[in-house]
């Protein structure tokens, strides 16, 4: 009778076992991703919303640089800055405007400001401008420089932030003297709190290769507190974080942001289909959807 080769199996039985670890290794690498949109929050709490799928061109977050136009001016929300604007700060004349959404933050700011350091002399010098303009301060740069140069400072028209109604340029008026905002000595607050009234500095030197801009210490653009919150923690400039978004859509896990103030707030990332976009929003509490101007919408929510 012939002997059973045990250590044979032993081995087998090893090599088994081996193999079962790493394939339960390997899948649940990928198994928490893929099961996210159950663990990470509940569907029944959300429901659709109809948006055209027009409207990834609106809102408060969309992108607007060298690669992507604003295609549409929400000419429905622009006001005069002069009519709503209070007595901390000045505007250069009583024609330029903004989006309203602007205008309001911009007031809180500039009343902090004030309030921190007595000074009332920011002036705004640009807000929001028709393509027409957009081609008189283009034309006028290349004049100055060339073409090359002029696009590091001035957008193509079609393709300025100022188009959209969120970005404002700051400049000093003091005692009939204007000057350039530079964020220097007091005005420095303005830099290190906008975040905290939902403004970015928009066109940052260190950043330029990813904005096509060169710096500019007097551009603000508004895109909301939370975002402008996470932005600053992070060193993002705002084609970094469109893109950070994107890893967050709304089958998986969500952004979670805890701003400055404590208020707490999940972002998530819907892809447009092609004509009409069904977006899940929270049944119960605050949101807004805005576009981003490319590919899809955001949906940020204020956590009950």
């Amino acid at each position: 009778m012939k002997k059973k080769n045990h250590s044979g199996i032993f081995v087998l039985s090893l090599t088994i076992i081996a193999a079962i670890v790493v394939i339960v290794t390997y899948a649940s690498d990928f198994m928490p991703e893929e099961l996210e949109e159950y663990t990470e929050f509940s569907p029944k709490d959300y429901e659709s919303l109809e948006m055209e799928n027009s409207k990834i061109y609106q809102g408060e977050l969309i992108l607007v640089n060298q690669y992507y136009a604003c295609k549409m001016m929400e000419m429905d929300k622009m006001v005069a800055i002069y009519d709503l604007k209070n007595d901390d700060y000045q505007v250069k004349d009583t024609k330029i405007m903004a989006n309203q959404s602007t205008i309001e933050a911009l007031n809180n700011m500039l009343s902090g400001f004030k309030q921190k350091t007595g000074i009332c002399d920011v002036n705004i010098t640009s807000a929001f401008r028709d393509e027409e303009l957009q081609q008189e301060l283009f034309d006028e740069k290349v004049e100055q420089t060339d073409e090359k140069e002029a696009v590091r400072w001035v957008a193509r028209p079609g393709y300025s932030e100022h188009h959209s109604g969120y970005a404002l340029d700051f400049g000093i008026y003091s005692n009939g003297v204007s000057s350039t905002f530079t964020g220097s000595w007091k005005y420095r607050w303005i830099c290190e709190h906008a975040h905290e009234y939902g403004f970015i500095l928009r066109y940052d030197a260190a950043k330029e290769n990813l904005t096509g801009i060169a710096g500019e210490s007097w551009h603000f653009r508004y895109i909301g507190k939370p975002h402008a919150f996470f932005m600053k923690q992070q060193n993002l400039c705002l084609e970094e974080y469109i893109e950070l978004l994107k890893s967050y859509p709304y089958q998986r896990k969500h952004l979670k942001i805890e701003d400055f103030d404590g208020k707490k707030y999940e972002v998530y990332y819907v892809k447009a289909d092609s004509d009409i976009t069904m977006v899940p929003v929270p049944k119960h509490g605050k949101y807004t959807v805005s576009g981003n101007n490319a590919d899809g919408f955001i949906v940020t929510a204020e956590l009950l």
